[in-house]
């Protein structure tokens, strides 16, 4: 049985159909173990994508992309800030996470 490479269209269609059906809840459609591995890990990475999450910790903690600017990160920053302001009723140690994090963002999108 000859085997054949897909196009990167092709793949780029599968790609898509396999992210649809993850979104639409339906499992593994081939049921092969070895497979599992790499169903779980695109269907993290299109449900982090319907999120907007990016998988850096420190964007996801302010819900923003990695496409942002300073001025994005300073206003999600201090809109979080509202909520978890230990002054305010928020959690301290919350409030402390998303300091360092702001603190990280900052350095490295100035």
């Amino acid at each position: 049985m000859a085997r054949y490479r897909l196009s990167d269209e092709e793949r780029a269609q599968r790609k898509a159909e396999n992210v649809a059906r993850i979104l639409a809840g339906r499992p593994n459609p081939t049921g092969h173990v070895g497979s599992e591995k790499l169903w779980r890990k695109l269907a993290e990475s299109a449900l982090m994508e319907k999120a907007g999450r990016t998988g850096d910790p420190d964007l996801d903690m302010f819900g923003l992309s990695a496409q942002c600017t300073l001025g994005e990160i300073k206003a999600a920053y201090r809109r979080l800030m509202k909520e978890l302001h230990p002054d305010l009723g928020g959690d301290v140690e919350l409030a402390k996470a998303a300091n360092a994090a702001y603190d990280r963002l900052r350095v490295r999108f100035s």
